[in-house]
């Protein structure tokens, strides 16, 4: 056993150590602000948050107890761009690398809990990293936010479930050396918001799978739905999004219907529909879809609001 004494002075030793680090280290005070947690002001200021950025942010607000907690009105010390080099990284490539093939939860409102792949279940809580396999639920009462590749963002709205099946996979069908990485998520229930950053390119292609299509995205602002008869919807705000059943060739970046091969023999099973801004499509629980319709936002919804609020903020 080591005496009392020489303990206290090792831990003590440390406290100068780690005051020494940071002592030339430069902040500013971020004012938390309603609807922000630490994972979110992370990417706001530093854009990306991971293990490391929550290490590093926890060790610079060592006084507040519990960051998961942080309340609106009170301060967190941001390092500045000079002092934060590694966080502030601004290639694309490198930026989702350091994702780690992970999602965060950036908002939490009511209940929920998150399913883990290994079959342990949480409470729904800010600040949580998400894996592949995992899959996240809001109550009657309940939404949030997460974010996946530190590039797309995806709401969940009251009493939806969504797993994510993919983070950043190699896309085994592609024959390209330069293959890019597909992220994959399943919506079983309920109504999900997703904004596509555009500033990644072709290096994640991100799909949300419905029970009955897959919409495939590159930088873009889309709703998606599942309802419990099992159709479903997907209406775009912003860009294009190329929706399919799965049996056929995912639709590539370019979704242009100028981009189709020519004519050839299309099964019953087969087909892909192309939304642009305001257009909506519906597909029935057999499989079979509508044609796309326009649509008018429901300007009013608390839902939709509080989207395209946030939404700026991702820019």
């Amino acid at each position: 056993m080591f005496p009392s004494r020489l303990i206290t002075w090792f831990f003590g030793a440390l406290l100068i150590l780690a005051g020494a680090a940071s002592a030339g280290v430069a902040y500013e005070d971020y004012v938390v602000r309603r609807g922000q947690t630490v994972s979110y002001i992370a990417f706001l200021k530093y854009g990306v948050y991971n293990d490391s950025i929550a290490s590093m942010m926890k060790a610079d607000n060592a006084e507040i107890t519990n960051l998961d907690l942080v309340h609106v009105g009170s301060k967190l010390k941001i390092r500045k761009e000079s002092q934060a080099p590694v966080a502030m990284e601004k290639d694309p490539h490198k930026r989702i690398q350091m994702a780690s093939k992970k999602a965060v939860v950036t908002m939490v409102v009511g209940s929920g809990e998150i399913r883990r792949a290994s079959g342990v279940v949480e409470v729904l809580a800010p600040n949580r990293f998400l894996s592949t396999g995992d899959a996240i639920l809001t109550a009657a009462d309940g939404m949030a936010e997460i974010i996946i590749d530190n590039q797309s963002v995806l709401r969940l709205s009251a009493s939806t479930e969504v797993k994510l099946t993919a983070i950043q996979e190699i896309q085994k069908s592609s024959g390209a050396e330069n293959r890019p990485l597909i992220t994959r998520l399943f919506l079983v229930r309920g109504k999900t918001w997703a904004k596509v950053q555009k500033w990644a390119g072709g290096i994640v292609n991100y799909q949300i799978q419905l029970p009955n299509a897959i919409a495939g995205v590159h930088g873009t602002v889309f709703e998606t739905e599942t309802k419990a008869d099992s159709t479903g919807a997907v209406a775009v705000y912003q860009g294009e999004v190329g929706v399919h059943n799965g049996e056929s060739t995912p639709v590539k970046k370019s979704l242009a219907p100028t981009a189709v091969a020519g004519p050839k023999e299309v099964s019953q099973g087969e087909w892909v529909r192309i939304l642009k801004d305001g257009m909506r499509l519906d597909i029935g629980k057999t499989g079979i879809p509508g044609e796309p319709v326009a649509f008018k936002p429901e300007t009013n919804s608390d839902w939709v609001k509080m989207n395209k609020e946030r939404d700026c903020l991702c820019d």
